[in-house]
């Protein structure tokens, strides 16, 4: 076959070939059933399938395909692109607080927000206060380095009512 070239080898000296290029990306943009194949990728598919036969058309088409990813790791992504990351962590932090302060604290004490890697925690009253910042503060920040696998490294002790909820 003179003149033939593997589209799937990348060539010295050129971008690197797309491997990828069944991948049906034309109505990338679009959702539900505008997601179909459109003209031109349904004729490289059907001119595949007469030049290989079906059976072996079929597992070009696969073979030149992106492969599939894992369900989590593209609803983790979906998660940080919307900012909901740190949502989930502050929800998590809320269901074991007591557990991860002690139930003295945890009755005194509510974790209500996280700005970068500092959680804020409301405070009930100035004494409780002194103390988390004074006696408890590096067994709670260490704790949360801990479970947080390192997301949370500094913690910020306010009075109660001081944060402003503004996506309740």
């Amino acid at each position: 076959m003179a003149g033939y070239k593997d589209k799937s080898v990348p060539e010295i000296g050129k971008e690197r070939a797309d491997l990828y290029w069944m991948d049906a990306k034309d109505r990338a943009h679009l959702t539900h059933w505008g997601r179909r194949p459109s003209v031109r990728e349904r004729s490289r598919e059907t001119l595949l399938r007469q030049w290989y036969g079906e059976t072996e058309g079929n597992a070009e088409i696969a073979a030149r395909r992106s492969p599939p990813v894992h369900i989590g790791r593209v609803v983790g992504s979906v998660m940080r692109d919307l900012g909901l990351s740190r949502n989930v962590l502050l929800e998590e932090l809320l269901d074991s607080w007591s557990a991860v302060v002690g139930d003295d604290v945890a009755r005194r004490s509510v974790p209500s927000d996280i700005q970068g890697a500092t959680l804020t925690v409301e405070v009930s009253d100035s004494s409780w206060m002194y103390m988390l910042q004074t006696v408890h503060r590096q067994r709670i920040v260490d704790e949360l380095r801990r479970i947080s696998d390192n997301k949370l490294r500094d913690i910020r002790f306010v009075p109660h009512g001081r944060i402003r909820r503004t996506n309740q």
